[in-house]
């Protein structure tokens, strides 16, 4: 490995709950860089940053590790942080001295507790963050229950990537309109409730179409209801003071 300027060394983070592929993900990322020849597996107990024999019983990453990558001219130290709360400390020693953090997210088990954890405690050290998607050749990956969930826990500081136009995913939504909270329904449609005024905003991401919905008076916005087993959807939001729920009606 050559020698590299302070300029040119960045120092990334993986953070996210037991079980959802960091250690994996690192080797991958070793064998695509070239580090490695060949990728080993948390099963078989020959990944390179689970190197403990109780790591390798356990099949759990139980304190930090730590692995360079070169990648265009730049040398990458990717640490592979655990993911229980029982060690937490390394994770919180490891994300004070990082550029960087990737939050790994299993497409099968979702957004779990260390998750949200990891995150929050990026956010404190005003880090950027990255979330990486795993698993999808697993039974029950749900990629865009994943989102949904994401979308969820941590709002508009989510957006797609796509690493082949190297581009972020940016939806319009009518004039006038300003995103308070966006939720996925099962058919991949966006429904953004807006701030300041009286509408909602359903958003086909695969069109660019926009429909939206008048609140009826007296509603709030924050308690939203959509069924998707309809055709089309149905949208219902919650009475600010009654005791009931009320349909709402495209305009026209």
């Amino acid at each position: 490995m050559k020698t590299y300027d302070a300029n040119e060394i960045r120092n990334v983070l993986l953070v996210g709950h037991a079980g959802a592929g960091k250690t994996s993900l690192l080797e991958a990322m070793l064998f695509t860089a070239g580090a490695v020849t060949r990728m080993g597996t948390v099963e078989e107990g020959n990944t390179v940053s689970d190197h403990d024999p109780d790591e390798q019983r356990r099949q759990l990453s139980v304190s930090l590790a730590m692995a360079p990558i070169e990648w265009k001219d730049t040398k990458i130290n990717v640490l592979d942080a655990p993911g229980t709360a029982d060690f937490v400390g390394d994770l919180r020693n490891a994300i004070r001295a990082v550029d960087a953090v990737i939050v790994v997210v299993s497409a099968v088990d979702g957004v779990e507790v260390q998750t949200e954890y990891a995150w929050e405690l990026a956010v404190d050290e005003g880090l950027p963050r990255a979330i990486f998607v795993n698993k999808f050749d697993r039974e029950r990956a749900d990629f865009e229950g994943t989102l949904a969930q994401l979308v969820s826990s941590f709002g508009n500081q989510v957006a797609l990537f796509d690493p082949k136009t190297e581009k972020f995913t940016e939806y319009m939504l009518p004039p006038y309109t300003f995103p308070y909270r966006a939720n996925f329904d099962k058919n991949g449609e966006i429904w953004a409730s807006t701030m300041h005024t009286d509408r909602v905003v359903r958003l086909d991401p695969k069109t660019g179409t926009a429909v939206q919905y008048l609140m009826p008076s007296d509603t709030n916005m924050r308690t939203v209801f959509v069924d998707s087993s309809t055709t089309p959807t149905t949208f219902w939001v919650g009475s600010n003071h009654d005791h009931k729920i009320v349909k709402v009606e495209p305009l026209d």
